[in-house]
């Protein structure tokens, strides 16, 4: 379970494996510290920590720049790719403003959307669906059109 979850990491986002490693390590020994059996089964408090704390240490990691592995992408096919952040800046930049700013409320404010970790993807959607309506009041014609707009640019 520990090397699932560090390799899951890895290959998702070009973290150092190394740093994963032992980050995954100092989460395993906490989690053995702070397990209490009247709670839950130790494989299911073990998979908590794992998958929330090394999801924090690589965005952290991310956004700091700092252990990151660039020889990894041009080896592996990787779900979250910083090497193309320049691409998707310049197509963000062709964006109507109303879904430039729902692609900025998804990465860099994620709390106005209430996302905890690991959604299913329609979830998530439907919270900035609603988010784009009261909040910023547009129409339901208007939400669909940035979504639809999005969704062109991502292809």
């Amino acid at each position: 379970m520990v090397i699932n979850r560090i390799m899951h990491y890895h290959k998702a986002t070009g973290v150092c494996l190394d740093d994963l490693i032992q980050h995954a390590y100092m989460l395993a020994e906490k989690a053995d510290r702070t397990f209490d059996p009247t709670k839950a089964k130790f494989s299911t408090w073990l998979w908590r920590n794992l998958t929330h704390g090394l999801f924090w240490f690589c965005r952290k990691s991310l956004n700091s720049g700092a252990n990151f592995d660039p020889g990894l992408l041009a080896n592996h096919h990787v779900e979250f790719c910083p090497a193309r952040a320049c691409e998707w800046k310049d197509q963000i930049e062709n964006l109507s403003e109303e879904a430039r700013e729902a692609i900025r409320i998804v990465l860099e404010e994620p709390q106005k959307l209430r996302i905890k970790g690991h959604e299913p993807a329609k979830t998530i959607r439907g919270r900035l669906w609603r988010y784009l309506g009261k909040e910023m009041g547009l129409t339901e014609k208007d939400v669909w059109k940035v979504g639809r707009e999005i969704k062109e640019m991502l292809q």
